[in-house]
């Protein structure tokens, strides 16, 4: 089960790179998160965040695949429920950037909870892909 969303940012791709991986400060652009803060040195392949959304339970994201300034893929889990998401950034032209969102839910669960998680997945994408580009047009 898998939700994507994709938004064309009127900003050079190094700009919204930097936005994207800077984690800490998350929630300053986006309402899908409450707080947010990056738990090793640097955003990089293995390294995880701690993330708060609105009405869930704080979690660690992991991250499992990563390229630097281009994407990158994080999960986390709780028994009988695997979340998948990738940020993945194209560069349209030196000015302007396509964002990427992809979020897949695997797991016993997922079967049971997808009707009651796909529009609030769905919505979530579009509002943090929203106040990404609002973010980084505004820079």
């Amino acid at each position: 089960m898998k939700l994507k969303h994709s938004i064309t940012i009127n900003s050079p791709l190094a700009s919204v790179w930097s936005t994207t991986v800077d984690v800490n400060n998350w929630n300053k652009w986006t309402p899908t998160i409450e707080t947010s803060s990056l738990n090793d040195e640097s955003f990089s392949l293995g390294s995880s965040a701690t993330i708060k959304q609105p009405d869930m339970a704080e979690s660690i994201w992991t991250i499992t695949q990563f390229e630097d300034k281009e994407s990158f893929t994080w999960e986390t889990s709780v028994p009988g429920l695997k979340m998948i998401a990738s940020h993945r950034l194209v560069e349209v032209n030196p000015n302007e950037t396509t964002n990427i969102l992809i979020l897949e839910v695997k797991g016993l669960l997922s079967f049971i909870l997808w009707p009651i998680l796909k529009g609030k997945i769905r919505n979530s994408l579009e509002k943090e892909n929203e106040g990404l580009k609002s973010f980084c047009e505004q820079r």
